[in-house]
């Protein structure tokens, strides 16, 4: 099973048990954000979501989340018949024209390249955590809190999610006007609101990243039912599986990027409720929105 498989899965266990709010962890107000015990830092994307949906499931209410290993090095011990949890890791590597491989920056460097010199190489890997809750013996730490109301946000470009952009060849035109977020099939185009409209970047990182999702289905690209040719219809099946594909690959893209978004892309959710209410009538729907955002994905960085 390859990474963004598991993410499927994960995605439709979310969605099976609790629906679109699966996908809008922040709407409960203040959280104990989901953390590495190793390294004190919040999950970003899509392991934000998976262990925040962890959390609420199970009704853990400790954030800290560690390996089996780093239980044992920590002198604890994972309580019998406790089940691990999914978090993805997107490793970045680095090659030259010549075609030499770079596993880090540090090797970069000592080659004298930068990064503008060379090609990054997203590499999805995986591994289990355990919620501290669910092992003896482990230390807690401090809880980290995110709270959802944020006030006066400044936009500051973030490079790993700029770099995406920037490596999308074939990409539409981008427009910058009004208070809404689209894409235009009939003149390729991509309309965002000022980015300083947004409760934070990483919110309109995603939101951008949906859209570009879509742009991938204009028929010069992935040629995608539900974007070339006759546009469909407001809330009809076609349409709803469209901004599902949307969804999923702009939670592919956080996740690769490293961000954190705490807009819950009401529009979006709500373009999308009529056809996840089929979720349990026509699972394999989902499977194929899976598969059509991945391509959509691999698209985009160049795969």
């Amino acid at each position: 099973m390859n990474t963004y498989e598991i993410i499927t899965q994960e995605v439709i266990k979310g969605l099976e048990t609790k629906g679109l709010q699966w996908f809008t962890p922040w709407n409960k107000g203040t959280l104990n954000a989901p953390l590495s015990y190793s390294t004190k830092k919040v999950y970003s994307g899509i392991n934000f979501y998976i262990l925040s949906n962890a959390m609420q499931t199970e009704g853990w209410t400790r954030p800290e989340f560690l390996t089996f290993n780093q239980v044992r090095a920590n002198k604890g011990t994972v309580i019998k018949g406790s089940k691990s949890n999914t978090v993805v890791y997107w490793n970045v590597s680095y090659k030259d024209k010549d075609g030499n491989w770079y596993r880090n920056l540090r090797d970069l460097e000592k080659a004298g390249l930068s990064k503008a010199d060379v090609e990054h190489i997203f590499s999805p890997k995986f591994y289990r955590v355990f919620n501290i809750e669910q092992t003896q013996g482990v230390k807690e730490l401090d809880c980290v809190t995110i709270d959802k109301s944020i006030e006066g946000t400044i936009f500051e470009k973030v490079e790993s999610a700029e770099y995406i952009l920037q490596g999308y060849k074939n990409s539409p035109k981008y427009t910058y006007k009004g208070t809404s977020a689209y894409y235009r099939p009939s003149t390729d185009t991509v309309n965002m609101p000022k980015a300083n409209t947004f409760v934070d970047t990483d919110s309109y990182y995603k939101t951008l990243f949906h859209e570009i999702v879509h742009s991938t289905g204009h028929e010069s690209r992935l040629n995608r039912k539900g974007v070339s040719g006759t546009v469909a219809s407001f809330g009809s099946d076609v349409y709803s599986k469209e901004e599902l594909v949307a969804e999923m690959g702009s939670l592919f893209l956080t996740s690769i990027a490293g961000l954190e978004p705490k807009d819950n892309m009401t529009n979006s959710q709500a373009y999308i409720n009529g056809w996840i209410s089929k979720l349990t009538e026509e699972p394999k729907l989902i499977m194929f929105a899976s598969s059509q955002a991945e391509k959509a994905v691999k698209y985009i960085l160049n795969k």
